[in-house]
């Protein structure tokens, strides 16, 4: 890494915790690389980021194309990679509510300088813990620039540390509040309709710091080294008025994934 990269900037290759944009609707959306990934068999590289971020929720038609640079242009090299596998949701309930255990979506590498595989960019400090505002420096740390994904981690318990990567709130962390919560990421009909929804099912929630750039980020335990192991994926945040007012960040858990994709992918 150049000094003075940052999370959002045009980064080759593109890692864990990196921006990527995409257009739905002719408007430019910005959101984050969980991870550089090998995916199916035989195996495909590319990215995973979340389902809510590609042009059309449940599908890969039209497929969702993406872009590392901060002002976005569509030209051949800025685009990284295309979105070719989406689990599908299904039916759950009498509302015409769809459902699936995880918020994610896979994207060939269209770049082969774009192209990482187990990273994480680890920026040069981490924001406040147990924050719900809590924010990082975007900035990418010069002399340790990365995180490597060494394994893969159990579902967490209540006070489980975690922590996140993301293009908007660079690294934070905070411990397990809620264990199952049923989250929605978008709805089923357009604009002004609220409802039917599509559902991530039985997320996990945390309190760390988090905005809606986050979208896609890579969650993990972190033990004080450059090795990491990988937890999930920040999906969105709850707002909770009672019992005390709480903000709550939602993530899916790896084995969640690994049970929507059960053709199988790797990540270290």
């Amino acid at each position: 890494m150049a000094p003075g990269d940052s999370l959002t900037s045009r980064n080759r290759p593109v890692k864990g915790g990196m921006e990527i944009r995409y257009l739905r609707n002719d408007s430019v959306f910005a959101c984050t690389t969980m991870l550089g990934v090998k995916y199916g068999s035989p195996q495909e590289a590319g990215l995973m980021t979340n389902a809510h971020c590609t042009r059309a929720i449940n599908s890969v038609t039209p497929a969702t194309v993406y872009f590392n640079n901060q002002a976005y242009t569509a030209s051949d090299s800025n685009r990284i990679a295309h979105e070719t596998v989406e689990p599908l949701f299904t039916n759950c309930g009498s509302n015409g509510d769809k459902c699936r255990p995880s918020d994610a979506a896979f994207a060939v590498w269209d770049s082969a300088n774009a192209a990482s595989f187990g990273k994480i960019a680890r920026p040069t400090a981490q924001g406040a813990f147990n924050n719900s505002s809590g924010v990082g420096p975007l900035t990418i740390d010069p002399v340790n620039p990365e995180f490597s994904v060494t394994s893969e981690a159990g579902d967490p318990s209540v006070g489980t540390a975690v922590y996140k990567v993301g293009a908007e709130t660079g690294w934070t962390g905070g411990p397990v509040v809620k264990t199952c919560v049923n989250t929605t990421i978008g709805t089923i009909n357009p604009p002004p309709s609220f409802f039917p929804t599509y559902i991530a099912t039985c997320q996990t929630s945390a309190r760390y710091g988090r905005h809606k750039g986050d979208s896609g980020g890579p969650v993990f335990r972190y033990s004080g080294t450059g090795d990491v192991s990988l937890q999930g994926i920040h999906v969105s945040v709850t707002y909770y008025i009672s019992p005390v007012r709480d903000t709550l960040a939602n993530f899916s858990r790896i084995t969640q994934l690994r049970s929507d994709f059960p053709t199988g992918f790797a990540t270290y």
